[in-house]
């Protein structure tokens, strides 16, 4: 928490010509999701970084930094956020998020504002930021802030694309400190870990997992309109 920007593994990046790339932050859940149960069994959200400025699951204001093949499980809350991060101008390639997100002025699933270019293999899971109408008895999502970032669980076909080549084999262990994750999954990281979409070698760069993350629906449902 700051009364600037913040994120998950980096604040703000300053000018100059700085490059961000296999790296990653792990949030925290309860009970697989970023919602704590109180005694009256009401939900309270769980933003894992909170700012008053930009605030990012990666990075808070990444300014002109390039960002490759990084991923995160963070949770945001800022005047402006994103899942991966609050602002960003240059690009952002072949990476992921997967945390709630709320913003009192702007607030978007994968990149909160800015003008970065998004390059290919970019995706968020957008049923984290689902919300239900009860008037009319659908549910909408919160938009990504960039149409190149696909959401991987919006059908079958996105999510068959996200984890291609990452096999159960190929998960990183994983240290979560919400303990459902490790009777889930078996000490294991059910998501990519590793060189993401820069080579067809399945071998992580991240061994170990430190972190929790969401834990998936097992069907797909709720998905977007004209998915």
């Amino acid at each position: 928490s700051t009364g600037g920007d913040a994120g998950g593994l980096i604040g703000t990046i300053g000018a100059g010509n700085v490059g961000v790339s296999l790296c990653y932050a792990g949030g925290h859940t309860e009970n697989g999701t970023y919602y704590k149960t109180q005694a009256d069994d009401s939900l309270t959200p769980i933003y894992n970084v909170t700012a008053t400025g930009y605030a990012g699951g990666l990075i808070g204001d990444a300014g002109g930094a390039t960002i490759t093949s990084c991923y995160t499980t963070c949770s945001a809350s800022g005047a402006t956020a994103g899942g991966f991060v609050g602002s960003a101008s240059d690009s952002i390639t072949d990476s992921y998020c997967t945390g709630l997100v709320s913003g009192t002025t702007a607030a978007n699933a994968f990149i909160g504002d800015g003008g970065a270019s998004v390059g290919e293999g970019c995706y968020y899971y957008s049923i984290i930021n689902e919300s239900y109408d009860n008037t009319k008895g659908t549910y909408t999502y919160m938009p990504p802030g960039s149409t190149a970032v696909t959401a991987f669980d919006e059908n079958a076909q996105t999510y068959n694309n996200f984890m291609s080549g990452y096999d159960y084999a190929n998960w990183a262990k994983a240290v979560p400190y919400d303990g459902t994750l490790a009777t889930l999954y078996n000490g294991l990281y059910n998501l990519p870990a590793l060189t993401f979409g820069e080579s067809d070698d399945p071998t992580p760069f991240v061994a170990v997992h430190y972190g929790d993350w969401p834990t998936p629906e097992t069907l797909f449902v709720n998905t977007p309109a004209g998915s």
